[in-house]
């Protein structure tokens, strides 16, 4: 007997009776306002013939290819809504994690780590109670870091965790191994670029960047990467990848991939480690 089918919200955040109402409720409503939008673009007659490459139907249903976000300018502006966003953030993240311990996962780089985005510390808290060698860094918005301080005290990890207050498309710490945790799939390519190219120039020689994205297929196939890539697109403007794009950006700022591991079992994560290459 097959698995019964879990939605997107109880992959993320788990289920119960409660959960599960209200998840089916909120992922109802996506897919309908998804099936409207496409039918006031008349997508739907674009493709009555066949498949065609979306560039092409963007164009011909005169649909923007990027979408407008502002969504961290207005948390910088309302820090109350920064932390309740973080908290939620931090339970998916929660989740991955408890993925990442069932499997054992440690990454091949170690020393000084660098979350890059990482909010709460949940995931920098994982990683260096799995190395007990390294020490870490969480780097991101001031009001993304209110309550990192206790999360790492509280895994007993306070005295070998720094919080600098910063933004990764300007500079990024110096770093052995830079982690980027569901960051990149916020920006267009052309920031990502930006995010990179800092790694690139502050990082200690023959730093290494960990990549935890949803990983989009590379055919045409049914993934819940597309239903997130649709969200990214319509909240901040980014974009799920496919590991092929991932290689191309990174490859661009001099990075090799070195190791891919899938976490699917509960989203179709995919744990992309790369390391600097001189020259």
């Amino acid at each position: 007997m097959s698995e019964p089918r879990m939605t997107l919200h109880e992959k993320m955040l788990g289920h119960g009776a409660d959960g599960e109402q209200a998840s089916v409720i909120l992922e109802s409503l996506l897919m309908a306002q998804i099936a409207l939008v496409l039918a006031r673009l008349g997508v739907p007659d674009l493709i009555a013939a066949g498949p065609r490459p979306v560039a092409e139907l963007a164009a011909e249903a005169g649909a923007n290819a990027d979408a407008l976000g502002g969504l961290y300018e207005h948390y910088g502006k309302h820090p109350e809504e920064a932390m309740w966003f973080g908290r939620a953030m931090s339970r998916v993240t929660g989740t991955m994690v408890a993925e990442l311990a069932a499997s054992g996962f440690r990454p091949l780089a170690s020393g000084r780590i660098v979350d890059l985005g990482g909010g709460r510390g949940t995931l920098l808290a994982y990683l260096l109670g799995a190395d007990p060698g390294a020490t870490g860094v969480v780097f991101d918005r001031a009001e993304a870091l209110a309550e990192a301080p206790q999360v790492l005290a509280g895994a007993g990890l306070g005295g070998r965790a720094e919080f600098i207050p910063g933004d990764f498309l300007r500079e990024v710490p110096p770093a052995d191994l830079y982690v980027l945790s569901q960051v990149l799939h916020n920006w267009q390519d052309d920031q990502v670029r930006a995010v990179l190219g800092n790694c690139r120039k502050s990082g200690r020689p023959g730093n290494s960047i960990m990549v935890v994205e949803l990983m989009l297929p590379d055919g045409p196939e049914p993934s819940l990467a597309h239903i997130m890539d649709l969200i990214m697109l319509t909240t901040l403007g980014g974009r799920e990848r496919t590991r092929a794009q991932h290689e191309e950006l990174m490859a661009e700022a001099g990075y090799r991939l070195v190791r891919d591991t899938p976490l699917a079992r509960v989203l179709p994560w995919r744990i992309l480690e790369f390391q600097h290459q001189p020259g």
